[in-house]
Formats: structure tokens, C-alpha cells, sequence
């Protein structure tokens, strides 16, 4: 019934009228020759509903799936991997959260209304940023124009979300200097899912009656960027970054952030050169710190006792993250290619003070992770053939600068220092059979340091319930992958179509200790396997008409298991997921009806308490008219049919979960005006 009516009444928007968006995110392809795996343009991120970027990824490549904690700040997962298994950068820099529960992971700290473009890559098939796992996700914000311009925005929908902002740029100096400047706010009240239960009511959340309703998020984001043409061709770039995030409510959790502040800055310098080893040369730094403080202020926990009700809390955690980048990187072209290498030096800082009841936790015990890496990537185009092949080591060295004995005693250990040496290689070919057909293949090798949470968490828990520590002693993670594929374009038909498989060695996973005091949650190296496919299929109908479907599935096992564990399922592993719509365009109104479809999420890992979710399909549309050449207005209704549904487990890796899972909003109407000048 419920197809039916989507095939009935589907329409399709488009963001400007001749706007083509392709994304097939699974295929593994030379970032400069080929398309990469997948890719949204700024315009169709910024009329996307300004929330964050996990939830617009999400909704436009099946192979990205939404953890979600709370309204705001959803955690990406792309083919069931997630964490630091991502590699996730804003403009060339990364941004590490300092949330043990994720609160604030790296895709949170960017406005989509800043972004020029997103890029997906799947699979450890990328060097230059560093080393990955799972895959990466790259994000490009708007440069500094070359001329006057300005662009501003407001939002409005349901359950109280609105939201603003306003962009502006000018050249200076007659031309020589670039200047761009951004503001942009979000708020949003308590939600409802598809059943009119808002998330603050659902069973273990545990919130205090003042608090069941009313504001649920506010986010504040301020953007600079300046860049100035020197002589010669040279060019330096500046650029700062601040948000400022205030009392969001976390359900999937046992608390909620009452502050998260980040600060992102960056210089950089290019300049060409004549020389037989580089063309062009560049130097960058980038820097970025995430304050946060997450307390139980706004659940009943908090009055449970005088003492806590004085100090207004019973948990709080008190955390920051610190990252310091220097890249050089030299380029040159060649005959029918392009050579890229590099040097880079990375510093990672984490230290977490937490609080339970009257029992105080060094929980992350200022823990430094530093590295020197080298990569470089050839590009080669000859004939019908297409190549790139990447490069990269690091050393690295983490260690926990304040006490461990209470990790140590657990994990019987004492080590509190590791080196680590981390190499990584793929290759990747395509052919093409004629200008409609080609094939590729990829083959890739990548590895990741375990994060500072994973070997030196440290928690001791007066509550009763397990202790949960890292592991110290815990080996990098691996991934060896193959990729095979195709592209098909006849007759209006564009299909693309690909198949993966991934041995994963030392991959990290929940654990437990049990000793004749105690029992504590802690990471263990197991091995596993991740496999899939994905197929995307559009279809020009006529001039106006067109329609797309992208289907993606993965399965993961695991290939060793941990004592008195007989699951071979490997926990957060999303279920079948594909996306469908139907677009028509006019001259200056496009209208869109897309849908959404995920299977039941069946295949868990029950010795982690990993709970099933039933399938669900939801219906989405809108409509986009351009008034003029500035102004634009645009609005729809997300979650036509009020499901109530939820996307994915969201607690299983967190501390302080509330073991919630939280279902998506209900229907959802929204309202944009934007100009652009």
C-alpha cells in the first residue's frame, strides 16, 4: 500500500533547475580522473534541512547510516564501520570529539549552511589526509569569493526548529585580497516521533518534568576566511572556525551538554615553482579544540540526593580534545598523469575529568598521540585505462600522561606508552569497454591507531554497574579490501553497480573482564569480515521526469570470537537500505517525492545487548521555486505518513548510555526563504 501510494503520488525537486546529481557511493574510483564514490553539491547541502551532516548523508547514500543520540550530532556509519574507522576532515583539517560518548563527533562540527561540497570515499582507498579503515569523508566549505556577494537564509518547521544565517564576501586590495564572513544559528524544541511521544518521555531517559518539553538544542556557528594573491603566483589563506553549542539533550544517553565550544583555525601557503620533482608546493597548519561539559543536571538523577541537587548534578564529565597539523605537499604533473606526495606531523590531545556521585575519575588520563607520516598517489590515464596508486606510513607514538594503575590493575598490564608503526597502500583500475560501459577494480590495505578512549579509558563506577576501562596493549586495526564494479549508461539508463569484501584483522570490540572484585566493559582485538553490495540506477523518463533508486546491503561476522562469546555477528552492521525518487523540473519550479527504505535490522550481536528495529518506510516531499535570480523558496514535508521508526542501536560503544534507542522525528513540515546575491 504504502509503495503504491509513493509511486502514485511521487514529484521531484531538484535544486536548480539544471542541477544533475549523480551519487553512487560505493565505487572506488582516481579522485582527478573518475568520479569519486560519491558527492553532494553545496546548493542541494544548504537546501537540505540544516541540521547535521549525518542525517544528510544519510538520506541521500544508502551506504551512510545515522547513530543517533539525540536530535542533533548524529555519528556517521558508512558500510557498518564508524568511530575513528572514519576518517572525517573539514577543509584538510580534522576535528577529534571530546565527548567519551560521542556527543559531539567530528561531522557535528561543521553548518551545512558553510558547505561548498561533501565527497565520499569507501574503504581504505585514501593516503593524503591519513591513513583509513573504513573510508572518508571529506568536507569543503565555501572559499572567499572573487567578487561581492552575499547569501542569507531562513528556516522554519516543526517541533519549533528555525534556523538563520547569513554569508558575505568581498575582494579587497582591487582584487589581491579575498575576505568572507559567516553567522548561523540553530534551535529546535523537543521532537515527537510518528506515536506523539517526545524523545524526552520515552522509558530510561529519566528526565525531570520541567525539562519533558521546550527547547532541546541551540548551536551557534561563526566562520572567517581571508586569502591574499602575492607576487608570483603565491597565495596564503586564512581561516577560523567557531561553534558554540548549549544545553542539548542527549536521550541516548544518561546525560546531556549543558556547553560544547569548537575552535578551528588554519594558515596555509602555495606557491608554483619550476622544478623536476614539483610543480606546485604547499605548506598548511590547521588546529582545533572541542570543549565540553556533559552533565545528568536535567534528569531526576540529579535531585536524588541534597548534596547533588546543591551542586546541581550527581555525573558530570568535563572534557577537551586538542589537534595540531603541519602538511607539506609537493605536486607534478606528468606525461598523461599526476604525481602528489607529502610529509605531515600530527598531534592528538585528550584529557576527560569525570565525576559519580562523590567518586571522582580521571577518565581519560591526558592522553597525547603523536605521528610523523609520509603518502603519495600517482595518477595515470593511458587509453582506456584509468590508475591511481596511494602510499602511506606513519610512525606514531600515544601515550597516557597522568596515572593508569586502576586500567593497569584490570587489564593486568604496564603499559602506558605505545609505538606503533602504521602502512597502508591501495591500487585502483578502471577500463573503460566503450564511452558508455567501463569496469574497475580495487585492491587496498589500510590501518588505524586505536583512539585514546580505546586504551586508556578509565572508569570506576560506584553505581553498580561495570566499570568499563581500555586496553593498552590493544593492536592497530587492518583492513584488506577488494572492490569490483561497473558503470552502464544506454537508452537514458545510468546504472552503476559494485561489490565489496573486507577482511578485517585486530578489529576493535567490546569486551569484559571479569575478576573476583569486579566486572568491567573493555576493548578486545577480534577478527571479522564485512561484505556488500550497492547498486544505483537512474533513469531520464522524458525531459522533465527522472528517476532514481540506489540500493545498499552489508553483512558483517566475525571470524574469531572473545571467551564466552558464541555470537558471530558482527554488532553495528546497518541492514539493507535503498533511496528512491522521482524528479520533475521546470524553468524555476522543481518538485520532488522520495522515499526510504530499511529492512529489518535482524542480524545482532546479542552478547552486547545490540536490540533489533523493525523495517520501515518513509515518504518525504517538497518543492522548490525560484521567485527571481536571488530569491528562492522552497518547502515540504518530511515523514508524510507519521511512521514511528528508528535507523540504528546508538548506545553500544558509550559509557553512559542510556540504553535508549531513539526513533526518528514524526511528519515534519518546513518552510525556507533564501537569497543569494
Amino acid at each position: 500500500m504504502r509503495l503504491s501510494l509513493f509511486l502514485a503520488c511521487c514529484v521531484g525537486i531538484s535544486l536548480h533547475a539544471d542541477d544533475l546529481i549523480e551519487l553512487n557511493p560505493f565505487i572506488v574510483v582516481a579522485p582527478n580522473l573518475l568520479p569519486l564514490d560519491g558527492s553532494l553539491p553545496g546548493e542541494q547541502i544548504r537546501e537540505s534541512k540544516p541540521l547535521d551532516l549525518a542525517t544528510i548523508l544519510s538520506e541521500e547514500m544508502p551506504s551512510i547510516a545515522l547513530s543517533r543520540k539525540s536530535p542533533l550530532a548524529g555519528d556517521i556509519v558508512l558500510r557498518g564501520m564508524t568511530r575513528d574507522n572514519i576518517l572525517i576532515t573539514v577543509d584538510n583539517t580534522k576535528t577529534f570529539c571530546a565527548c567519551p560518548n560521542r556527543m559531539d563527533p567530528p561531522a557535528f562540527h561543521v553548518s551545512s549552511q558553510q558547505i561548498e561540497a561533501i565527497s565520499v570515499r569507501a574503504g581504505p582507498f585514501s593516503v593524503r589526509q591519513g591513513a583509513t579503515t573504513g573510508g572518508a569523508v571529506f568536507v569543503k566549505t565555501t572559499p572567499a569569493p572573487d567578487s561581492l556577494s552575499a547569501r542569507a537564509y531562513g528556516f522554519v518547521g516543526s517541533f519549533g526548529y528555525r534556523a538563520a544565517g547569513i554569508t558575505a564576501g568581498a575582494p579587497l586590495q582591487d582584487g589581491k585580497a579575498q575576505l568572507q564572513a559567516g553567522l548561523y544559528t540553530q534551535y529546535g524544541d523537543v521532537f515527537e516521533d510518528g506515536d506523539g511521544i517526545p524523545f524526552t518521555r520515552l522509558p530510561g531517559t529519566n528526565y525531570q518534568n520541567g525539562r519533558m518539553t521546550g527547547q532541546a538544542f541551540k548551536v551557534i556557528n561563526l566562520e572567517t576566511k581571508l586569502s591574499v594573491n602575492l607576487s608570483g603566483g603565491k597565495v596564503i589563506a586564512f581561516n577560523y572556525a567557531l561553534q558554540d553549542a548549549q544545553d542539548v539533550l542527549y536521550p541516548g544517553l544518561k546525560m546531556d551538554a549543558l556547553t560544547d565550544t569548537l575552535n578551528r583555525g588554519g594558515i596555509s601557503f602555495k606557491m608554483p615553482m619550476e622544478s623536476g620533482i614539483a610543480d606546485s608546493l604547499s605548506v598548511s597548519v590547521a588546529v582545533s579544540t572541542v570543549d565540553h561539559d556533559m552533565r545528568d543536571t536535567f534528569r531526576k538523577s540529579a535531585l536524588m540526593n541534597p548534596a547533588f541537587a546543591e551542586r546541581g548534578y550527581m555525573m558530570r564529565t568535563e572534557s577537551k580534545t586538542g589537534y595540531f597539523g603541519l602538511m607539506l605537499e609537493g605536486r607534478k604533473e606528468l606525461d598523461a598523469g599526476v604525481l602528489s606526495y607529502g610529509l605531515d606531523l600530527m598531534e592528538r590531545q585528550w584529557d576527560a575529568a569525570n565525576q559519580i556521585m562523590m567518586m571522582e575519575n580521571d577518565m581519560l588520563p591526558d592522553v597525547s598521540g603523536r605521528s610523523a607520516g609520509a603518502w603519495a598517489v600517482m595518477e595515470r590515464a593511458v587509453e582506456a585505462w584509468k590508475y591511481e596508486l596511494g602510499a602511506r606510513v606513519d610512525y606514531t607514538r600515544s601515550r597516557a600522561q597522568d596515572d593508569i594503575s586502576f586500567v593497569q590493575a584490570l587489564r593486568g598490564t604496564s603499559t602506558n606508552k605505545t609505538d606503533d608503526l602504521l602502512a597502508s597502500a591501495y591500487v585502483l583500475t578502471s577500463y573503460d569497454l566503450d564511452q558508455n560501459r567501463s569496469l574497475f577494480l580495487g585492491l587496498g590495505h589500510g590501518e588505524r591507531l586505536p583512539d585514546p578512549q580505546e586504551r586508556y579509558l578509565n572508569l570506576n563506577r560506584p553505581t553498580g554497574k561495570p566499570d568499563w576501562v581500555g586496553n593498552p596493549d590493544l593492536k592497530p586495526v587492518q583492513n584488506t579490501e577488494i572492490q569490483v564494479g561497473g558503470r552502464f549508461q544506454v537508452n537514458g539508463f545510468s546504472t552503476s553497480v559494485s561489490v565489496f569484501h573486507s577482511w578485517l584483522g585486530d578489529y576493535i570490540y567490546l569486551g569484559s573482564i571479569q575478576t573476583t572484585n569486579t566486572k568491567a566493559t573493555t576493548y578486545e582485538n577480534i577478527d571479522a569480515r564485512l561484505y556488500g553490495t550497492s547498486l544505483d540506477l537512474s533513469y531520464q523518463l522524458a525531459d522533465r521526469w527522472n528517476f532514481r533508486s540506489a540500493i545498499a546491503w552489508q553483512e558483517g561476522v566475525k571470524s574469531s570470537s572473545l571467551p564466552g562469546s558464541s555470537n558471530k555477528n558482527l554488532a553495528e552492521v546497518p541492514p539493507l537500505k535503498a533511496v528512491f525518487s522521482l524528479t520533475w523540473k521546470g524553468e524555476s519550479v522543481a518538485v520532488r517525492c522520495s522515499a526510504q527504505f530499511q529492512d529489518d535490522l535482524s542480524r545482532i550481536d546479542t552478547d552486547l545487548n545490540e536490540q533489533p528495529i523493525d523495517s520501515s518506510w518513509v515518504i518525504n516531499l517538497a518543492a522548490h521555486w525560484n521567485l527571481n535570480s536571488h530569491i528562492t523558496l522552497s518547502g515540504g514535508v518530511d515523514n508524510l505518513l507519521d511512521e514511528t521508526y528508528a535507523v540504528a542501536n546508538s548506545h553500544l560503544r558509550d559509557p553512559f548510555s542510556s540504553s535508549v534507542i531513539v526513533n526518528e522525528p514524526g511528519r515534519f513540515f518546513f518552510l525556507r526563504l533564501s537569497a543569494e546575491y
